[in-house]
């Protein structure tokens, strides 16, 4: 059987399919995009359940044959080089505490004018034993342009960003974000650390026997070794679905809880590695510069890109 990144020659059947999943359309036609949300999330639940979101094409039936399945697994602090961390890698577990895990969302909001309707949801998790003193907390904020247009530079969730250049979302659109801050009366950065890593799974569920997967353009998991990544490719058919991954985050001071927009930029390092024993799934790992998290409230925000283009045309959902 091979890997996540050829060519799928079977049904993928695993977790978060489409009997767990409400789905809400976006645009229509043949470009239209699903959203999915997992309403599974409790007070009980790891980071892994409540930060689970899915996205694809939409098929005539509402809900797509063939979508890609993202979860937010864990918080990780590194030593050395970006590439070396992959040979020993230590993710830090969510905090257990009571009510850890978060998720709301809300769908066919109207704002301003009521020239656009929109689904918005926003889930995550604390980590550390005890965030009072010394934690974080990551999650991810996801959107879906169900119907009409907007031009906007403000990325609003846990934290509303002040984004920079205005964006224009149009039916169809869909954008997620991935943040994180950190907290604590004694927060402080342990000594050698080069680079707070987030790690998510990216799990592809289709019912095909004709989808493929790269990465860069033209690699597989067995030439991408550790090099960044730039873009992953979904091909089905006349259809073609890519995460593009920008190489630069935000990053910023919460002041009363809210990010100050004097926010700078920064280079975000991204790996991707095979999930053991699951062909059709892969880590993807973000690595932010541990010089910009050197002390409580801080947060960054990274927001990667997603398109669908067919042979005439080419829609992007941010």
């Amino acid at each position: 059987m091979k890997s996540f990144l050829g060519r799928i020659v079977a049904f993928a059947s695993v977790a978060g399919s489409a009997a767990q999943i409400s789905w809400v359309k976006g645009g229509d036609g043949s470009e239209a995009v699903c959203a999915g949300i997992d309403e599974t999330c409790s007070d009980d639940s790891d980071v892994a359940e409540c930060t689970r979101v899915s996205f694809g094409l939409c098929q005539s039936t509402g809900e797509p044959t063939t979508y890609l399945t993202q979860r937010v697994l864990g918080f990780a602090l590194t030593q050395g080089t970006d590439s070396q961390y992959m040979t020993g890698i230590e993710l830090l577990e969510p905090n257990p505490i009571s009510s850890n895990g978060y998720l709301a969302y809300e769908k066919d909001l109207v704002a301003g004018s009521g020239t656009f309707t929109s689904l918005h949801f926003s889930s995550g998790s604390w980590v550390g034993d005890n965030p009072e003193t010394i934690g974080g907390y990551i999650g991810t904020a996801s959107y879906l342009m169900q119907g009409g247009s907007i031009s906007t530079d403000v990325n609003d969730f846990m934290i509303p960003v002040k984004a920079g250049v205005p964006e224009t979302f149009v039916a169809g659109a869909f954008k997620f974000s991935l943040f994180g801050f950190t907290c604590g009366s004694a927060f402080s950065m342990p000594d050698g650390t080069t680079y707070v890593g987030i790690r998510t799974s990216l799990t592809l569920v289709t019912t095909s026997t004709q989808v493929v997967v790269t990465y860069n353009g033209d690699k597989n998991i067995s030439t991408i070794g550790t090099s960044d990544v730039t873009l992953i490719t979904v091909t089905m058919g006349d259809k073609i679905m890519g995460l593009k991954f920008p190489q630069s985050y935000n990053v910023g001071d919460l002041l009363n809880g809210e990010a100050s927009e004097n926010n700078s930029k920064n280079i975000v390092n991204i790996k991707v590695a095979q999930v053991p024993s699951d062909p059709y799934s892969v880590y993807v790992d973000y690595l932010f510069a541990a010089s910009d998290l050197q002390v409580a409230d801080k947060y960054f925000v990274y927001d990667p890109t997603v398109t669908v283009q067919t042979a005439v045309s080419e829609a992007i959902m941010y």
